[in-house]
């Protein structure tokens, strides 16, 4: 299976809004591909089977960056050939500049949460609030 791992550029556009609609059910009208957030693509025969979103935050306390990661996802055909760990290590590859990355993942998903696991990643016992202030 030839895979390349990339950042997500105008020709991959309409194969990564398919499979954002299908895993989270959500809509992106752009590419997002700035120095501080991008799509990380797996990419197979042109179509993109595998996606996760990096942004780099600066944590002014700690005079730190670090790394989050947001909607990971591979599709339903091809899951389990490692293609979300090897997502997960090209950002850790590629992102130097970072003290440590961080993830949710929702306790109903179950397998993404064993992948994290095995990827080395640490649960923190906290909780999350969120308000939405525009509708």
């Amino acid at each position: 299976m030839n895979i390349e791992y990339k950042k997500v550029d105008n020709n991959n556009i309409d194969s990564l809004k398919k499979l954002l609609i299908d895993n989270f059910n959500i809509e992106i009208n752009s590419v997002i591909n700035s120095n501080n957030q991008y799509s990380l693509i797996a990419l197979m025969n042109d179509e993109v089977v595998g996606h996760l979103l990096f942004t780099r935050i600066f944590n002014p306390i700690r005079s730190e960056y670090y790394g989050k990661i947001d909607y990971v996802c591979v599709d339903e055909k091809y899951r389990n050939n490692h293609i979300a760990t090897n997502l997960l290590k090209e950002i850790e590859k590629t992102e130097k500049s970072i003290a440590y990355l961080e993830l949710t993942s929702n306790k109903s998903r179950i397998a993404a949460n064993k992948l994290y696991l095995n990827s080395g990643y640490n649960i923190i016992d906290t909780n999350l609030f969120r308000k939405i202030i525009n509708n």
